[in-house]
């Protein structure tokens, strides 16, 4: 039976029969404190291993099973400290994590202080929880043969000054994995109704103030985009709205695309790239996770998420191409492709939201196009906007969490893509160019003069590898980041 492992903080103990993870690195190769009494109970295991060719390069591990007194020691190459970023010491303490499970290890002890890395705790901490979480919740199969590594006790000299950041990581890295967990869960259980009512229970557990537009509400108030796409759909759309007051002044507003399924519409995706399209919520679950993240961690800001939440489906009822829709703030759009429908959702609500929250910046993340992988594959997440400031500082949260993002232009000859001979606007392209780009143009008449950038997680919101902190599946991208760039907003 899968079970989740439970990761605590405590004093540097080392006992008898124990199961250890120490780092070394390339240019500190030097056994010393913590690591030299582990050398001695595990018979000096660690320094023959360094001795016959342990180099400590980055992401080395090397499983020891010594003479002496402990069960295992296992060793992680740091490679050099100058050169260390922190995705890798994540990716390495996780795969660590890893190893130790898949050797049939229950309880691990991580030796915090053989990092010798500044705020190493952090690290650890993220690494030990992602790399170990797993999406099992459907198997039903050969569950007695599932290896868990019940414990990870990460051990520090003084872990009283330590315990802060590991309470903050520990909230992220729930952030992180709850976002996988609802990402994952297919649409069948995760439709709209679902996650609306997802979304007012996190309200109710953070007292968060949450108000919910149904379907009618969006028709009165002339939501023409979003009630377009979700017309094919039994299951009606949605937009959640939640509030977190922990500060002064005008929030800041996260907005999150939620298309809980997405089959293309009349514009029909073919078997290859249907699939997987319950991922097409990720926005929305980003944002949800990113507040209650930011309401238990009790950051001093006001903050707004709006959550759009609709299934994009075929039906005698569904959108078709040539129809105009007429969006909240009074445009008009022409659809050319229904499997551009994440934008129509944004539209709405990027416009009602800017115009009753009157928000200080604006950020949305949406997996708003495949030409993510066409412009930088399956590591980096593109960002486009209307602010360098804003865009600055959410480079600067990347950079801390370990989270790869780049910047892409948003020059005006662009928005040439987006016009219609028919309509204002229209929803897609005539041909592939630019598409992270021309997606982000169309998104940029919606958000008035209010300072505003865009992630687009197209494809960096699946891993298709088990590996470092990633799982197969949803990664949670962005998660962190936009919690550290809400932490430190200014």
């Amino acid at each position: 039976m899968h079970k989740d492992t439970t990761v605590v903080l405590s004093k540097t103990m080392i006992s008898a029969g124990s199961s250890v993870l120490a780092a070394l690195s390339e240019d500190g190769l030097k056994i010393s404190g913590a690591l030299k009494v582990v050398d001695g109970m595990s018979g000096n295991a660690v320094s023959l291993a360094v001795k016959n060719g342990f180099k400590a390069e980055k992401g080395e591990l090397k499983m020891l099973y010594p003479a002496g007194k402990l069960h295992a020691v296992l060793l992680l190459g740091l490679g050099k400290r100058a050169e260390l970023k922190q995705d890798q010491f994540i990716d390495g303490v996780a795969d660590g994590a890893k190893a130790a499970r898949s050797a049939g290890i229950t309880e691990l002890h991580v030796l915090a202080d053989s990092f010798g890395v500044e705020d190493s705790i952090r690290g650890i901490t993220l690494g030990s929880m992602l790399g170990t979480h797993r999406f099992m919740k459907y198997k039903t199969k050969d569950l007695a043969k599932v290896k868990n590594l019940g414990k990870i006790t990460i051990m520090a000299e003084d872990p009283a000054k330590q315990q802060k950041a590991f309470d903050e990581a520990k909230i992220v890295a729930d952030a992180v994995k709850k976002t996988r967990d609802m990402v994952n869960t297919p649409p069948n259980v995760a439709g709209t109704e679902e996650v609306a009512q997802y979304a007012k229970k996190i309200a109710a557990e953070n007292r968060l103030k949450c108000t919910l537009l149904e379907e009618k509400d969006m028709e009165k108030l002339g939501m023409g985009c979003i009630t377009a796409v979700g017309k094919g759909s039994a299951a009606k759309p949605k937009i959640a709205i939640l509030e977190y007051n922990g500060g002064a002044g005008k929030p800041v507003l996260l907005v999150g695309k939620g298309v809980t399924f997405d089959s293309g519409g009349y514009n029909l995706k073919p078997t290859n790239y249907i699939n997987n399209m319950k991922d097409d919520k990720a926005g929305a679950i980003t944002m949800l996770h990113v507040i209650e993240a930011v309401a238990r961690l009790g950051v001093k800001a006001n903050v707004v998420a709006a959550v759009a939440l609709a299934e994009n489906m075929v039906s005698g009822m569904a959108y078709r191409p040539d129809d105009i829709l007429k969006a909240y703030n009074g445009m008009t759009v022409e659809v050319t492709n229904t499997d551009a429908e994440g934008r129509l959702v944004l539209a709405d609500t990027l416009a009602y939201s800017v115009e009753k929250h009157k928000p200080q910046a604006v950020v949305d993340i949406a997996t708003l196009t495949g030409a993510t992988m066409i412009a930088l594959g399956h590591f980096t997440t593109p960002i486009v906007g209307t602010d360098e400031k804003l865009i600055g500082q959410l480079k600067e949260a990347a950079d801390a969490t370990g989270e790869k993002v780049w910047q892409l232009p948003l020059w005006e000859e662009y928005g040439e893509a987006m016009k219609s001979d028919v309509a204002d606007l229209k929803n897609s392209t005539d041909g592939p160019d630019a598409g992270v780009i021309t997606g982000a143009m169309f998104l940029k008449n919606f958000v008035g003069e209010a300072p505003w950038a865009h992630l687009d997680i197209g494809t960096t919101v699946w891993s298709k590898a088990d590996k470092g902190a990633k799982q197969k599946g949803a990664t949670g991208v962005c998660v962190r980041t936009l919690i550290e760039f809400v932490k430190n907003w200014k």
